[in-house]
């Protein structure tokens, strides 16, 4: 079994209150692993790590959320209602690549997370 050191991509602000990295195991010797998160952040804390599995719904997340960075190289959007609600009703937020993002007050308490599959900048 070998042991893979994975970083996060933790900012200078998220690693005051987060550890910067993870201890992974693989069966697989040589082997390398990077994960990506949409990050959420209630002021200068990190309140969130959602992986980025496009297409991937996170009802309930951590709020509320001032700040988010995208590390997912996909259209990350926040919506009022969790999922399925959010596809018929409420509002929606896109959150593009990078960051940090400011959130506004107005969209900081999503009850839904959808990565998306779009590569292209919010509208």
């Amino acid at each position: 079994m070998a042991v893979l050191s994975v970083s996060l991509g933790v900012t200078a602000a998220s690693a005051r209150a987060n550890p910067p990295a993870e201890t992974a195991y693989s069966s697989s010797t040589g082997a390398t692993a990077t994960f990506l998160y949409f990050l959420t952040y209630d002021g200068a804390f990190r309140n969130g790590a959602y992986a980025c599995n496009q297409g991937s719904n996170y009802n309930y997340p951590a709020i509320p959320i001032t700040s988010a960075e995208n590390e997912c190289g996909v259209r990350v959007w926040l919506h009022e209602y969790p999922n399925p609600q959010d596809q018929t009703s409420g509002w929606a937020y896109c959150v593009n690549r990078g960051g940090p993002h400011s959130i506004p007050l107005s969209r900081s308490d999503p009850q839904n997370i959808y990565i998306s599959k779009n590569t292209s900048p919010c509208p």
